[in-house]
């Protein structure tokens, strides 16, 4: 008895379905936004109650993830192709994208001769940000296209390659899913290898490298750009030397041949290294730091290069003066006379940062003298009130150094009013507890009377 209600069992689920399984369950999907939500239709019985005889007409409702129940979203698809045009310094890079379903986004590549470097960059979560400036060309960013929609095709010439060298791309998507997820996909790592440079006259171009003028300084600090292009060298390594006494600096090229030879002498030379194994174009962002207070420093970027010739040449020497470790010279500031027209008027002074650096310059106006002078006594610039027509603040600048000059144009002003102004700057120094905290120096009030 048992064994035949079995096959009627059996027989009436190939009825059900005719091809031996379940009849498939139906739903619907409503979208809202995007949120999308799958619902089975009323009346509809699951496959459990089919396999049980029961039904239901309860509507079962279960929200999921966009991309897991909508087939019809289909995620973008990268398509890289081999290189054309490959010359001696110069390649064409081609790609197609499919944005599907999907619109905006940002297209770029990552190429250069190293490999590791080439992969790490192109997963970097910083490659797409406004400050991000790669400056190698182990591995550089180039955008594409900033709005890709619908399918496109894409031709990308690279140049200022180095000539016989094996060079690495990678082309990335970086989009925002149906989620507002931002989601970042990368085809395939692609190769190619530039031509040999042919030249009749067999010449060797050495390496070029230079520094910048030094900037950001304090009592123990500063920054020097340096910029290298290897030519026609190989393997290079760029480093700085900088120090107190000028002859030791000037006479690096003369008196050594390599990077480890240099030998340093405690203020008097000091060396730091800035990269190995270089090829191309590479620019450094070098900061010096352990210095001497009120004191004047020599430099200059050298680099250590083979190829068919080999060597070490560097830039000329430069020079920078730390700021006195005292800081007894405070930063001063001048209030000028306003230039008022009609309806408006404009505000200008001066500011001198004295042993100071990073000042942040502002001007305050208004009709209320005594909230206007009493800027000077503020702790920051964020803890000034401003009143509508009583004081207004506004900001000029966030980084002064030396000596510097400012203008600010106000309109909308009240006619024949007297109107009062000052220029300010902020700067960071220490209490008498030895602990950083904002100052404020303002220069003289200056009254006038609206147009």
């Amino acid at each position: 008895m048992q064994i035949g209600l079995a096959v009627i069992a059996i027989i009436g689920l190939i009825f059900i379905n005719g091809s031996g399984g379940l009849a498939p369950e139906q739903f619907s999907v409503t979208k809202t936004g995007n949120d999308h939500q799958i619902e089975r239709v009323a009346g509809t019985p699951t496959n459990q109650e089919r396999v049980s005889g029961k039904t239901t007409t309860a509507r079962v409702s279960t929200p999921v993830e966009t991309r897991e129940i909508v087939a019809d979203y289909r995620a973008p698809v990268i398509k890289s192709y081999s290189s054309r045009n490959i010359e001696d310094n110069s390649a064409l890079l081609r790609t197609d994208v499919n944005m599907r379903d999907h619109k905006g986004g940002t297209v770029y590549v990552v190429y250069g001769y190293n490999k590791n470097q080439v992969e790490t960059l192109a997963k970097s979560s910083q490659v797409l940000e406004k400050d991000f400036n790669n400056k190698d060309d182990r591995a550089r960013v180039m955008f594409i296209d900033l709005n890709p929609r619908g399918e496109e095709s894409y031709e990308k010439k690279i140049s200022q390659l180095v000539s016989n060298t094996d060079y690495y791309y990678q082309v990335c998507l970086q989009y925002t899913d149906l989620g507002s997820k931002s989601v970042k996909i990368c085809d395939r790592v692609e190769s190619f290898s530039t031509n040999p440079e042919v030249d009749l006259r067999n010449r060797f171009t050495a390496p070029y490298i230079s520094a910048n003028r030094a900037y950001s300084i304090t009592d123990g600090e500063s920054s020097v750009e340096v910029n290298l292009r290897m030519n026609d060298g190989v393997d290079g390594i760029p480093f700085i030397v900088y120090g107190l006494f000028e002859k030791n600096v000037r006479e690096v090229d003369k008196k050594y041949s390599s990077y480890s030879s240099v030998r340093e002498y405690d203020e008097d030379l000091q060396k730091k290294r800035l990269g190995t194994n270089r090829l191309g174009r590479s620019e450094y962002l070098v900061e010096l730091d352990d210095l001497e207070g009120d004191s004047k420093y020599y430099y200059r970027a050298c680099v250590e290069y083979d190829g068919e010739k080999d060597g070490l040449v560097c830039s000329g020497v430069r020079s920078f003066e730390t700021d006195d470790q005292n800081k007894s010279n405070k930063p001063t500031v001048e209030t000028n006379k306003s230039e008022v027209r009609s309806n408006g008027a404009t505000l200008s002074g001066d500011i001198r940062m004295g042993d100071f650096n990073d000042g942040y310059a502002f001007f305050v106006y208004g009709i209320n003298f005594e909230k206007i002078k009493d800027t000077n006594n503020s702790n920051s610039f964020d803890r000034i009130r401003q009143s509508v027509d009583g004081l207004q603040k506004v900001a000029v600048s966030d980084d002064v150094d030396g000596r510097k000059s400012f203008k600010y144009t106000v309109t909308d002003l009240k006619i024949g009013q007297i109107y009062h102004h000052q220029m300010c700057v902020q700067y960071v120094d220490e209490n008498d507890y030895g602990r950083e905290e904002f100052k404020i120096n303002c220069g003289e009030v200056r009254s006038w009377i609206s147009l």
